[in-house]
């Protein structure tokens, strides 16, 4: 999860630079139950099941933060 919110932080961050202030007050990571690793934004919420956020760097042959990414591309859907 830390990995997440460090995502949103530096997509306002990146984005407001970027882009312009962020258009709303807040902005919510919602996790729900299901066995998917698919998310979902819409305003302020960004929505996943559990699976996504238990993603490991570590035995991704990649090496890619996948958590970090897929929440860095759904901030942008907030603007």
């Amino acid at each position: 999860m830390h990995r997440m919110v460090r995502s949103v932080q530096a997509s306002l961050d990146y984005s407001t630079t970027m882009l312009g202030p962020y258009p709303h007050g807040q902005v919510r990571l919602v996790e729900h139950a299901g066995d998917s690793v698919t998310l979902h934004a819409s305003a302020i919420n960004i929505s996943h099941q559990e699976p996504f956020a238990l993603l490991n760097l570590e035995k991704d042959i990649r090496q890619i933060d996948l958590p970090f990414a897929v929440i860095a591309h759904e901030m942008a859907h907030q603007w």
